[in-house]
């Protein structure tokens, strides 16, 4: 599960999927925004069958806070 959900973030967020990990920080590795973090959890939710609310996602600092809230 953890490497299908690396793939969807690489692949939404147009990332290199090798130089992503669990540890990734969201801040700093990752250049995202707003649109980026909408287009992001649609696709979580599809994907996983599961609802992350948007102020979950706000707090998240690792690519691995956003794993934990999906499994």
């Amino acid at each position: 599960m953890e490497n299908k959900f690396l793939d969807l973030v690489a692949k939404e967020l147009e990332l290199d999927r090798s130089k992503l990990d669990l540890m990734t920080k969201l801040d700093s590795s990752i250049d995202w925004d707003s649109l980026s973090a909408i287009s992001l959890i649609s696709a979580i939710d599809d994907q996983f069958d599961t609802q992350i609310d948007d102020d979950d996602l706000i707090n998240c600092t690792t690519l691995g806070e956003i794993f934990n809230l999906i499994k």
